[in-house]
């Protein structure tokens, strides 16, 4: 956890948002699969969603 703890605050003191590009596999900022897993039970169990729209959608092609 410590890791992913990290590399959340490395994207926090470099300014990024979900919309700036950084290199796959990039140590200091790339999530692995377990550890966004990790990252986002932390953050989001929890948390109610009642009240809110929930919209997904998915286009078949």
């Amino acid at each position: 956890m410590a890791t992913c703890l990290q590399k959340r605050d490395n994207i926090i003191d470099a300014q990024l948002s979900i919309h700036d590009s950084i290199d796959v596999g990039d140590p200091h900022f790339w999530f692995t699969g377990p550890e966004l897993t990790a990252i986002l039970r932390l953050h989001l169990v929890g948390i109610s969603l009642a009240g809110m729209a929930i919209r997904t959608r998915s286009k078949n092609r």
